[in-house]
């Protein structure tokens, strides 16, 4: 069965993540009987973040999480933005409205991670989404970058070899 990505690659503003205001970011999409296998976002840092970065798949309806993967510590982001990537040792197969993030909840006003987006709407019934203080925050003439690897087909049965561990 081979592997599709969903995406939304364009941007050009950046938006932070930290202690101070927002400890989440990227999109509020719906993901249609998919077994999502990894997440990607375009990151980035300002100053000497440090802490680890969790690629997080949630569900809209009660804030639940459906998948998660620590990427790695702020420290090890470039300056300029570069795609990161997480493959979830365990996929799920998801069929409802969700929020893709990055997710991180260190750093100050002079140390943050930096996700990507878009000051307009590149795809329709999708838009930005993050955790601004303590509630939830939409915003659907925006659109943060974002790739997602899917198959089309839930697995039922054993997982595959190479997802096992």
């Amino acid at each position: 069965m081979p592997e599709l990505t969903e995406e939304q690659t364009t941007w050009y503003d950046p938006e932070s993540l930290s202690s101070v205001v927002d400890q989440r970011g990227g999109q509020r999409l719906t993901i249609s009987n998919r077994l999502v296998t990894k997440l990607s976002f375009p990151l980035s840092k300002f100053g000497s973040p440090t802490g680890d970065i969790n690629f997080t798949i949630r569900k809209v309806s009660d804030d639940s999480i459906i998948n998660q993967k620590v990427w790695g510590d702020a420290s090890a982001l470039n300056n300029t933005p570069t795609w990161r990537e997480v493959t979830f040792d365990s996929p799920v197969n998801i069929n409802e409205e969700v929020r893709i993030l990055a997710e991180w909840g260190g750093g100050d006003w002079d140390n943050y991670v930096k996700y990507r987006a878009l000051r307009s709407s590149v795809k329709e019934n999708e838009g930005l989404t993050r955790k601004y203080y303590t509630d939830p925050y939409n915003d659907s003439t925006v659109d943060s970058a974002y790739i997602y690897t899917y198959w089309v087909e839930a697995i039922t049965g054993p997982l595959p070899m190479h997802f096992r561990q």
